[in-house]
């Protein structure tokens, strides 16, 4: 069966429609009438100061190395949730979510990038994660950011918006500075040693450029794809202008100002030129695509500290019918499941890292709220994974070395598991609450111990 295209990345999609219902990322709307933002993205920012009860945006702290890591990851499998910023209280008394995400998207340099949401000079990353980790939460948040920087980004299709971004020494000094200030923002929200733990408290998590690495894989196959790195930043002395050179950069950059932050790298399944149901691979072939990405991870010189891996960027319901995908691949089999979770069991034991599974679809099939229609569409990755007797796909993985399972859409028109306050609001949660339930009862039965823990990985 012919391989089946990845769809396009949801950051980008949140951003378009955000010019249409005031969400995150974008300017806010021109009156209050407009109406709030759709939950699960940030709120549209007001001009530096502007929040009231924020203060001004930090100043920019020294790049000088600061002390060694101290944050920890619970001892037990994390269940997470995309959750709009100042929201960890609320959502904590929803259910026992130990993880919540958020991306950090926008093009490097222009109007629309996160470094000017809430009182901006990238004060949303901080204030991000010390919401998080004043209610003893993980925070994660997905960098986003190369294909929405120009030059590059007036390409037309995915691939060539990350090649000639890479090969493009404007859009790289661009992405290398703003990388710099979310790295440097995220080692603030841990430098004073707040949040519920302490010094001893959760550990922030930066997934770095989803699809960059996938796209790269995929149209290349060569790590030494060239990379404009060299006088991007002090840091990149001495490195390669290869994509190898970028994933060290990042790190060096990570060493010098949030050691306590981990590094998440997206593992891409299309990367191998297959996928897991438009595919149908066989044992044999899931060995060989979790080889490729593992061969690929390797020449990259070993980097991050967590790797992440996805079902979809949306549901099921979503893919059917506003994609127009074809119920075979929009919908996962009990075949897909089992060898979607070897692939992951593969990769993680061939690279001694813990995984997160990252952006599931939060819809369900079993609240009568869930039409198929904007806000309601359905999936079924939340029952069979938290709703089955004994969990047994949650236990596969958790042996694997998955540590975390973080449920979101990328779509403010999809399923977002919350009570919402736009045109799509209902009575109440728009999953019908069955995620809260699911995840109460999963803590109430005894979360999962881990056999991996994430932390800061040798390189």
């Amino acid at each position: 069966m012919s391989v089946r295209r990845r769809l396009p990345r949801a950051a980008v999609a949140v951003t378009l429609l955000a010019l249409l219902c005031g969400c995150g990322g974008v300017k806010p709307p021109a009156s209050a009438s407009e109406g709030p933002p759709p939950p699960g993205v940030a709120a549209a920012p007001g001009p530096s100061g502007s929040r009231d009860g924020a203060g001004p945006a930090p100043s920019r702290p020294a790049t000088t190395p600061v002390s060694a890591p101290t944050r920890r990851w619970p001892s037990t499998l994390q269940i997470g949730l995309v959750d709009p910023e100042d929201g960890a209280k609320a959502l904590g008394a929803r259910a026992p979510f130990g993880v919540r995400w958020h991306y950090l998207s926008g093009g490097a340099g222009t109007e629309g990038s996160w470094d000017a949401w809430r009182t901006g000079d990238g004060s949303f990353a901080t204030a991000y994660a010390k919401d998080s980790l004043a209610n003893d939460t993980v925070p994660f948040l997905s960098y986003y950011v190369l294909q929405e920087t120009p030059p590059a980004a007036q390409e037309e299709k995915e691939p060539q918006k990350v090649l000639k971004g890479l090969a493009d020494p404007t859009t790289m000094k661009a992405v290398v500075a703003d990388l710099r200030l979310a790295l440097t923002r995220l080692g603030q929200s841990t430098a004073d040693g707040g949040g519920a733990g302490g010094r001893g408290g959760r550990a922030p998590v930066l997934q770095v450029e989803p699809d960059l690495w996938g796209y790269v894989q995929q149209e290349r196959g060569d790590v030494d794809t060239t990379t404009q790195i060299q006088g991007t930043d002090p840091a990149a002395a001495g490195l390669p202008n290869t994509l190898t050179g970028f994933a060290q950069l990042v790190s060096r950059i990570r060493d010098q100002v949030a050691p306590d932050v981990l590094l998440a790298y997206p593992v891409s399944i299309w990367g191998t030129n297959k996928d897991i149901v438009g595919s149908d691979p066989d044992a044999a072939q899931i060995r060989t695509m979790a080889a490729s990405s593992v061969r690929f991870w390797r020449a990259l010189g070993r980097p991050f500290d967590v790797m992440t891996f996805e079902y979809a960027n949306r549901d099921a319901g979503y893919q059917e019918q506003v994609d127009g995908v074809a119920r075979a691949d929009a919908w996962w089999t009990r075949d897909n499941y089992a060898r979607h979770a070897e692939y992951v069991s593969l990769v993680l034991r061939a690279t001694g890292r813990a995984g997160i599974l990252w952006q599931v679809p939060p819809g369900n099939t079993v609240s009568k709220v869930m039409t198929d229609k904007p806000g309601h569409y359905r999936d079924d990755k939340v029952q069979t994974l938290l709703g089955r007797k004994g969990r047994p796909l949650l236990k596969a993985y958790r042996d694997a070395g998955v540590a975390a399972v973080l449920f979101g859409s990328a779509f403010p028109n999809d399923t977002c598991a919350c009570v919402r306050s736009d045109l799509y609001a209902g009575k109440g949660p728009d999953d019908g609450g069955y995620l809260a339930r699911q995840v109460t009862r999963y803590v109430q039965d005894g979360p999962l111990k881990l056999r991996r823990v994430p932390g800061r990985a040798a390189r």
